[in-house]
């Protein structure tokens, strides 16, 4: 039998790639304390990084207010970085926790938009560990901002985004497609 260590074949990772995130129990307390309010609030943590060094970053869910209010067990999560310590070339890192049965539909499609030349975030499967507790398989996705846009070669342009379920402005529609 051949020996995957003795160098005649490449070593072989086992499992997907692990992110530890670490918030103390006040931060979780505060991000969950005034919903819908606090879902907007960064709150203070740390997270692992490649070279294995503590850095402190800010958290916040992801999500909609529905989601917080159930209290589900399992939560996404937004990481913003400092500026000059970017996380794997990214300041800003969603972890997402999904919402259908298909786990590998992102991952896919993400994948062959890229393949055919749309402009689309990359998406990896990891494991998230919050307080060196698995919280299971989530989607590392990139965040469509000034970096995701420079890492694509593309001069940065103004990025507009929708959000559902907030107050909106007077005069736009509640559709988010047909407003302005």
């Amino acid at each position: 039998a051949l020996d995957f260590r003795n160098g005649i074949l490449p070593e072989r990772r086992v499992g997907l790639p692990q992110i530890r995130l670490y918030v103390t129990e006040r931060s979780q307390n505060k991000l969950l304390g005034n919903i819908p309010d606090s879902i907007s609030d960064w709150q203070k943590a740390r997270l692992l990084y490649p070279d294995d060094k503590l850095r402190s970053v800010k958290v916040r869910h992801r999500g909609d207010a529905n989601e917080m209010k159930f209290g589900l067990s399992k939560k996404s999560w937004r990481i913003k970085t400092k500026k000059n310590q970017l996380f794997e070339g990214r300041r800003v890192i969603n972890f997402v926790f999904p919402q259908t049965e298909d786990m590998i539909e992102e991952a896919v499609i993400s994948k062959l938009a890229a393949i055919s030349g749309v402009l689309a975030p990359r998406v990896e499967p990891v494991e998230l560990f919050v307080n060196d507790k698995s919280q299971g398989v989530l989607y590392k996705t990139e965040h469509p901002d000034e970096i995701f846009l420079r890492s694509m070669n593309l001069m940065p342009v103004n990025l507009y985004k929708g959000d559902f379920g907030r107050k909106l402005p007077q005069g736009l529609d509640i559709n988010l497609f047909q407003s302005p």
